[in-house]
């Protein structure tokens, strides 16, 4: 991700910016298939989500990290079993069908396809 303008964000409100990504319909399907729930919605409470932003740097570039925890690997009260291998293939063949979207508090910084 590369920031636009001239305000130096990155260096003074990093840990204020938020990204997620937007799913199109065929994402969206593919996660309620092969999870149960569309996991791009906020309202659900199956799976985790988490967010890590890298330090830009004086090139105004740094790395975004977004990601989903579909299941657990060890049967326990708090999270579902992981989905299969194969139920992921199928996700991940989608996985790129939705849009990175990047806020700061409540200022939309950029979206990405």
């Amino acid at each position: 991700m590369k920031q636009q303008g001239k305000r130096k964000f990155y260096q003074n409100d990093k840990d204020e910016i938020e990204a997620k990504i937007i799913p199109n319909e065929d994402l969206k399907k593919a996660s309620i298939n092969t999870v149960g729930v569309n996991v791009f919605d906020e309202g659900h409470k199956q799976c985790g989500t988490g967010m890590g932003i890298e330090e830009f740097d004086y090139m105004k570039k740094g790395k975004v990290d977004v990601h989903y925890d579909l299941g657990a690997t060890v049967k326990n009260k708090e999270m579902p079993m992981a989905p299969s291998d194969q139920k992921l293939k199928k996700l991940q063949k989608v996985a790129r069908h939705g849009k990175l979207s990047s806020r700061e508090t409540t200022k939309k910084l950029a979206d990405m396809i």
